[in-house]
C-alpha cells in the first residue's frame, strides 16, 4: 500500500486505538469461550478466527486508512476482489475445522460474498446519494441475515455468540462504502469531549419518550434482577460492538448518508432525509417477536403480527441517533447513544 508521510501518524494512532479495542474484546471472548463444553481444539480455533473477523470489522475504524485504501484500489482494481474472496475462504476454513461446512455453506457463502462487489460496479461513476441499485444492494446484504437465509456458521460452534455472516456484511458495506465508493460514514474512534456530551444529550432526550409510551402500552417493565457488575460491563461491550455500531454504519453511516445526498437540493432536505431513515430503522424492526402486537391481514396470504411499539419507539430512536451523527459526522457517536439505550433496556428494563 502507498502511505504518504503525512498519513503515517494518524494511520498509526487509530491502529492502536483499534488494536486496543480489539484487545478487549477477545480478552471477554476468550473469558466466555472457557465456559463453552467444546474440545481444547474448537476453542483454540473459535478464537483465532474470532480475532480475525473481529480485526476486519474493527480497524476499518481508520478514516486514513480508507483513504489509503480508496487510493489502491483505484490504482489496482483488481485488488478489490482479494476481500470477498478472502472473506470466503477464512469462513470455509473455519466452518470446515469446526465440522460446519456443507455443499449449501460453500455455495450460498460464495454468493454472498462475491455478489455485492459485482453490484456496485455500476455505482462506481455514480454521485454518491441514494439509488436503486444501492437499495438492492443493501438489501441483498441484510436480508439474508435478518430472516436467515444465509448458513448460520457461528463462533463458537456450540453456543455460538457470534454469527458470521453479521460480521462478513458489515465488513463488506464498510469496505465498499468507506473504501471503493468513497462515502463518509464517519467511522472513526476519535471521538472528542463534545461528541462524548452529545451523545449524552440525545440519550437524555429520548428517554422521556421511550418511559411513557413504553410503560404505558406495557412494552416495558422494571426488571426483577440486578445484573452482576461482569455481566453489566460484557453486555456493554458486546451490544456496542455486534449491536449498535453496525447498525448505526448501516442505517445512518450508510442509508441516512445516501438519502442525505438524495435530498441536497430539497428544502429541508437534511431533516426530512433524517426523517425518513429513521421510519425505515424503525420498520426494519417490525419482524422483532416484543409485544404489543398490531395484526395485519393480507387477504389471503396470512396475519402479521406487528409490534407497534417497537416500531414507533425504533423510528423516535432512530431520529436521535442520526442527529447525533448529522451533529458529529462520527457513526461512533451515533452508535453510543444506541449503545446507552439498548443497554439500560436489555439490563433494567427487561420485564
Amino acid at each position: 500500500m502507498l502511505i504518504k508521510e503525512h498519513q503515517r501518524q494518524p494511520l498509526k494512532r487509530d491502529l492502536k486505538i483499534g488494536l486496543f479495542l480489539l484487545g478487549v474484546l477477545a480478552l471477554f471472548f476468550g473469558n466466555y469461550i472457557i465456559s463453552v463444553p467444546i474440545s481444547a481444539f474448537a476453542a483454540i480455533i473459535s478464537i483465532i478466527f474470532f480475532i480475525l473477523f473481529s480485526s476486519l470489522y474493527l480497524l476499518q475504524g481508520n478514516p486514513t486508512l480508507s483513504k489509503v485504501l480508496q487510493l489502491e484500489f483505484e490504482m489496482l482494481p483488481s485488488r478489490t476482489w482479494g476481500i470477498p474472496i478472502g472473506l470466503w475462504l477464512l469462513t470455509m476454513v473455519y466452518a470446515l475445522f469446526t465440522k460446519q461446512l456443507s455443499v449449501y455453506n460453500v455455495c450460498a457463502g460464495l454468493v454472498y460474498c462475491v455478489v455485492p462487489f459485482l453490484l456496485i460496479k455500476p455505482l462506481l461513476q455514480k454521485e454518491p446519494k441514494l439509488l436503486a441499485a444501492d437499495v438492492f444492494l443493501l438489501l441483498f446484504l441484510w436480508l439474508p441475515i435478518e430472516f436467515g437465509w444465509i448458513p448460520n456458521i457461528s463462533i463458537p460452534p456450540v453456543q455460538g455468540q457470534v454469527a458470521i455472516y453479521k460480521f462478513i456484511g458489515i465488513i463488506i458495506i464498510v469496505f465498499l462504502y468507506a473504501s471503493v465508493r468513497k462515502i463518509p460514514i464517519g467511522f472513526t474512534y476519535r471521538l472528542k469531549g463534545q461528541d462524548w456530551w452529545l451523545s449524552i444529550q440525545n440519550l437524555l432526550m429520548f428517554l422521556p419518550f421511550a418511559l411513557v409510551i413504553g410503560f404505558l402500552t406495557g412494552f416495558i417493565a422494571l426488571s426483577h434482577r440486578m445484573p452482576a457488575g461482569s455481566e453489566l460491563l460484557s453486555s456493554f461491550i458486546a451490544i456496542f460492538v455486534f449491536i449498535a455500531l453496525p447498525e448505526e454504519l448501516l442505517f445512518r453511516g450508510v442509508i441516512q448518508n445516501l438519502i442525505v445526498k438524495r435530498m441536497a437540493h430539497v428544502k429541508n432536505g437534511q431533516m426530512k432525509a433524517l426523517i425518513i431513515s429513521s421510519v425505515i430503522f424503525g420498520l426494519a424492526h417490525a419482524n422483532n417477536p416484543s409485544a404489543p402486537f398490531l395484526s395485519i391481514s393480507f387477504f389471503n396470504f396470512g396475519t402479521w403480527q406487528v409490534p407497534w411499539v417497537y416500531v414507533i419507539l425504533a423510528s423516535i430512536a432512530g431520529f436521535f441517533y442520526g442527529w447525533t451523527f448529522i451533529k458529529t459526522g462520527k457513526i461512533t457517536a451515533a452508535a453510543l447513544v444506541h449503545l446507552y439505550v439498548d443497554w439500560i433496556w436489555s439490563n433494567f428494563l427487561s420485564g
